[in-house]
């Protein structure tokens, strides 16, 4: 989490968390794709466990199912090797 992500008290927005978990899952789903592809989020559920403050966030994310055009994907927020949000994505596979 970065200055100017932070809240009136001093930690880090839950928006910005939840944008993270967005890029996160999302972006598990993209090295999975051939070229022309694309993922657009459907749905994404975002439970906080605890704040977060200013400093490094680990980001990481599993597939739970991967179908042909619809992906679940599970994403989680790491400070200091505590959990700080969880999310499950519910993603599309799109082609351009």
């Amino acid at each position: 989490g970065r200055d100017e992500f932070r809240n009136p008290a001093g930690l880090v927005q839950g928006g910005m968390l939840s944008a993270m978990l967005d890029d996160v899952t999302a972006s598990l789903v993209d090295a999975t794709l051939t070229t022309g592809q694309g993922v657009a989020t459907l749905s994404l559920n975002v439970s906080f466990m605890r704040s977060a403050h200013v400093g490094p966030i680990e980001a990481e994310a599993s597939m739970m199912r991967r179908g042909k055009d619809i992906c679940h994907v599970m994403g989680r927020l790491q400070q200091d090797g505590k959990d700080v949000a969880t999310a499950i994505a519910v993603c599309k596979v799109v082609t351009s």
